[in-house]
């Protein structure tokens, strides 16, 4: 921080404050800036050898426009505008973000320091970005098959209505579109997806803003959706944040595998969707690791349960042997009671 000393003029422009240093060549300005984010008042303040013309903001990002630029830059920030991280972008006709400001944190501020001749001013700062959920959910029929796609968008915690949400698919190509949504007041998104057919796809829900220059990375979220081939008129589906292959069941085993797969040093999951006609009792299920028997959660829908899993990623082999299925029971009975029936009948024959 720049320490003044010297006889200073205190000059009001609308809700800024700029005194003027007098007497030091050049001259350097401290602007003093309330700023109202989420119905919260937050004071800016930048020192700089530069004039400012205004201050501009929006939830996410303040910019300055200049009269003239200067060589030195200071800004300070309260923290809890975003206690995560800044970016800060130099003079428009420098490209992307620059990482030469240092920034700084203590308890409760930022302090970003900008200085030298050819690095240009700093226009923009970016002191949060919103954040996006994704959770995917999936049918076990068949007929008719469909992907439900639900999230929420929120920012530092308060959730973001009226905010534009694309969400699409790939087999490993380039993303199709399935539709592009706006959040409700609570930020919430629901998206209705029925694929052309089983395999893998990859679904991504990307935050559209507008706000945000090319250069930074757009908010988005990641699933990896497995579809298996029918059985019985039911399908086998895997949501998961690694990256799901060879899925297949055994129906002589009655054994579901698949391989799950990820960066080292990061925690996967995988949610497995089984339909309630193949699975009647779900505390009979046995899951496997890599040939290790794992414990699992599970949830309900009207017609599924649904399998929860977590392990540290590698590339792991997932078994569940499912219990005999309700069908080859009832085939095995219908079978024993014909059987009973055709003995009773020569039974009844022999006697007369």
């Amino acid at each position: 921080m720049l320490m003044l000393s010297l006889a200073t003029i205190l000059v009001f422009i609308g809700s800024t404050y700029v005194p003027v240093i007098v007497g030091q060549e050049p001259p350097y300005y401290r602007y003093v800036y309330e700023i109202d984010v989420l119905d919260v008042n937050y004071i800016l303040e930048v020192e700089t050898d530069g004039i400012i013309g205004n201050l501009s903001y929006t939830n996410f990002t303040f910019s300055l426009a200049w009269l003239s630029k200067g060589t030195y830059t200071n800004i300070t920030l309260p923290r809890t505008l975003n206690n995560t991280s800044i970016k800060v972008m130099y003079d428009w006709m420098i490209q992307g973000w620059d990482e030469t400001p240092n920034i700084f944190a203590n308890d409760t501020h930022y302090f970003v320091f900008g200085t030298g001749t050819f690095e240009g001013c700093i226009v923009w700062v970016c002191f949060g970005e919103p954040k996006i959920e994704m959770d995917v959910s999936a049918s076990t029929l068949a007929l008719g098959y469909y992907v439900n796609i639900t999230g929420q968008v929120a920012y530092r915690d308060h959730p973001m209505g009226s905010m534009g949400v694309w969400v699409g698919w790939s087999s490993g190509g380039l993303p199709n579109e399935i539709s592009t949504v706006s959040t409700s007041d609570d930020g919430a998104f629901n998206v209705s997806w029925m694929p052309h057919a089983t395999g893998t796809f990859y679904i991504v829900a990307k935050l559209l803003c507008p706000w945000l220059p090319d250069e930074v990375d757009v908010p988005e979220v990641h699933a990896c959706l497995a579809v298996s081939l029918p059985h019985e008129n039911h399908v086998f589906s895997v949501v998961s944040n690694s990256t799901i292959s060879a899925l297949t069941f055994n129906s002589t085993a009655n054994t579901l595998s698949f391989l799950a797969s990820g960066p080292n040093g990061t925690t996967g999951y995988a949610k497995v969707f089984i339909s309630k006609q193949l699975l009647t009792d779900v505390n009979n299920l046995k899951v496997y690791i890599d040939g290790n028997q794992t414990d699992y959660t599970y949830g309900s829908t009207d017609n599924s349960w649904i399998i929860n899993i977590t392990y540290e990623h590698s590339t792991h082999e997932v078994q569940m042997i499912i219990p005999e299925f309700p069908s080859a029971i009832a085939t095995l009975l219908l079978v024993l009671i014909v059987s009973m029936a055709i003995v009773l009948l020569k039974r009844k024959k022999e006697t007369k």
